[in-house]
């Protein structure tokens, strides 16, 4: 929503309302930027094999850190270039003016990230189902466990009376 938000904000003539529009379109978008992936973060860390945790941050490391930083400037570089315009620094440098264009193409890549990020939450899901399926039928096991102990001890009660009570029968020998 921030991301959408932002696309807008060029066409905002009002120098204060531009100025209250980008505050809270720039909040929204942060807070989507930190809560997203944290959540995303802890999926993942959850779907870890305890023993592969190393294994699994190295590649997570390679994917999520060092090929964005790598690839990510020449993609906004090439997407600067698009918009055709461009500015002085105070240096004497003349660099590419960044184009709103850039939130769509960001919303682009966050729409491409939901696609594994959907498969894990359902695969999860199943999972989870799957346990809580295990659990019930554990439960089961036990309550059948504990009832059947319950009646051996109440058949062992009512075989201790029987013997008890049991009628002398008294046979006559003669």
């Amino acid at each position: 929503v921030g991301l959408v938000m932002m696309f807008f904000m060029p066409y905002i003539k009002n120098d204060v309302g531009k100025i209250v529009y980008g505050s809270i379109s720039c909040l929204i978008m942060i807070l989507g930027y930190v809560s997203i992936p944290t959540i995303l973060n802890s999926i993942v860390r959850q779907e870890i094999p305890k023993s592969k945790e190393g294994v699994f941050m190295g590649v997570k490391m390679i994917f999520v850190v060092a090929l964005p930083m790598c690839i990510g400037p020449f993609i906004g570089d090439a997407m600067n270039k698009i918009s055709g315009l461009t500015y002085t620094d105070d240096f004497g440098t003349v660099s590419y003016v960044p184009s709103n264009y850039n939130y769509l193409v960001a919303i682009g890549f966050v729409l491409l990230a939901l696609i594994p990020a959907i498969f894990i939450l359902k695969f999860s899901k199943e999972k989870q189902e799957k346990v809580a399926i295990e659990n019930k039928y554990e439960q089961k096991q036990e309550q059948i466990q504990k009832y059947l102990e319950k009646l051996e001890q109440e058949a062992k009660q009512i075989e201790k009376y029987i013997i008890e009570k049991k009628p002398k029968v008294i046979i006559d020998e003669e």
